[in-house]
């Protein structure tokens, strides 16, 4: 088992299991090959994770969708997917590249308690089409903003 630490030297999970390299590297003489990366690797469910790592992501001010490309149908149709599952003005379009999920008017109406970031899937890529970030702009959910 080997420990996997933060910068602040505290142990955050331990790993074991076989590495998986994606390249090679061979040479003699003279002649050399090298195919992908061969000095990066992976281990596949090699961690048990032993402690959280502290964030404060979500913990004040507005979490705010923004996606790589803006496109204006798009943010609508995020819109309206968050608005269906949780029900009335849960989430509002800022612009073309924004969305700005309101959970308190969600939890309000016993829906969710508050909004939680998903987690991908063991083996799924997270979408390349959307990040959260603050965002400076005023509240549209109709409360004060905490920027």
């Amino acid at each position: 088992m080997t420990p996997l630490k933060g910068a602040d030297g505290a142990v955050y999970a331990m790993a074991q299991g076989n590495l998986v390299v994606g390249g090679l590297g061979a040479e003699s003489g003279e002649s050399k090959v090298i195919v992908n990366i061969p000095s990066a690797g992976r281990i596949p469910n090699g961690a048990t994770v032993e402690r959280q790592v502290p964030d404060s992501f979500g913990g004040k001010g507005p979490i705010v969708l923004n996606l790589r490309q803006a496109d204006f149908t798009t943010a609508e149709r995020m819109v309206e997917a968050i608005n269906k599952a949780l029900g009335g003005d849960a989430a509002q379009a800022l612009d073309g590249s924004s969305i700005r999920p309101c959970p308190n008017e969600a939890a309000t109406r016993g829906k969710v308690n508050g909004l939680t970031p998903s987690r991908p899937r063991p083996n799924q890529r997270p979408s390349p089409r959307t990040s959260a970030s603050r965002h400076p702009t005023n509240d549209v959910c109709g409360r004060a903003s905490a920027a």
